[in-house]
């Protein structure tokens, strides 16, 4: 995220497939995420996956223009959800 005098700012948001509001959320996100980036700001998001599966992770993350956290690396996954609060 970018304040308008171009500082930037971090936000979090993890996700899975079986989350309707998550998929909602995904949606929006991608409007934005394509508008910042066409206008030339700097923005990044990183998709840290709550999927069940792998192809889960797969199909919703192939809706997605952003990075993401591989599945396969469930140490990482796991240690940013302690991080982060999310159980």
């Amino acid at each position: 995220m970018l304040r308008n005098s171009g500082q930037s700012l971090e936000s979090s948001s993890l996700e899975g497939s079986h989350c309707p509001p998550c998929r909602s959320l995904t949606r929006v996100l991608v409007e934005s995420y394509r508008k910042i980036k066409e206008a030339g700001q700097k923005f990044e998001i990183i998709f840290v996956s709550a999927d069940r599966s792998e192809d889960s992770f797969k199909q919703y993350f192939s809706e997605m223009p952003w990075l993401a956290v591989p599945y396969t690396d469930e140490a990482r996954r796991s240690r940013l959800n302690r991080l982060y609060g999310i159980q």
